[in-house]
């Protein structure tokens, strides 16, 4: 009976382990859309709470079967030297809700926020495509890492408002998009107008 005690004891202390050892969801760029979802149950900063401890409303992977804070509700991806990365969001279910990404790297600064235009649709439709491009939906575009340098952007989707209530949910999707370096006839250009304007001064 005690070893019974201890195997149980052991493989709760190894699921444990293994929860709190996740690490932030790494999302793809340029793949598209990864389906979110979101409650408002559950005590604050608990185990599948959608709740974190100042009580904000956090989205994590739908396929995820809770919560697990500050690993599942944090999404991460790349952005390589060269380019410029951007977060789109739409919603799924009904067009008055409101988000906002939260930038995990600057003490959840807003990155952006979206609100729908406030009349409830009939519908649902959960298909990223159809919402992101139809007004009736909230939706919306932001860039991030602009510079050019690169580097690693980790973010949370926070839930502001809505009439969903423990249930619809939000589409996210991550792209890179690489910056245009000045093309090879415009610093020929460039180079000519030097040589005419040296050519003048002799």
């Amino acid at each position: 009976m005690k070893r019974q005690f201890q195997i149980l004891l052991s493989s709760a202390v190894a699921f444990v382990t293994i929860q709190s050892s996740q690490a932030a969801v790494m999302l793809t760029p340029n793949t598209g859309w990864e389906r979110l979802k979101w409650t408002t149950s559950g005590t604050p900063g608990a185990v599948g709470s959608g709740l974190d401890d100042d009580s904000r409303v956090l989205a994590w992977p739908q396929a995820a079967t809770f919560r697990i804070g500050d690993t599942n509700d944090i999404f991460q991806f790349s952005v390589p030297a060269g380019s410029k990365g951007w977060i789109d969001i739409t919603d799924s279910e009904a067009n008055d809700d409101g988000y906002a990404l939260l930038d995990f790297n600057d003490s959840l600064s807003t990155i952006g926020s979206v609100v729908g235009p406030g009349s409830d649709l009939s519908s649902v439709v959960d298909d990223p495509a159809v919402t992101f491009g139809d007004a009736n939906w909230g939706s919306g575009s932001f860039e991030v890492l602009s510079s050019g340098a690169g580097g690693v952007v980790d973010f949370k989707v926070q839930r502001d408002a809505g009439s969903q209530a423990n249930t619809g949910g939000v589409f996210v999707q991550v792209r890179t998009e690489a910056i245009p370096e000045p093309s090879s006839s415009i610093l020929m250009l460039l180079g000519l107008a030097g040589l005419v304007a040296r050519r003048r001064r002799a």
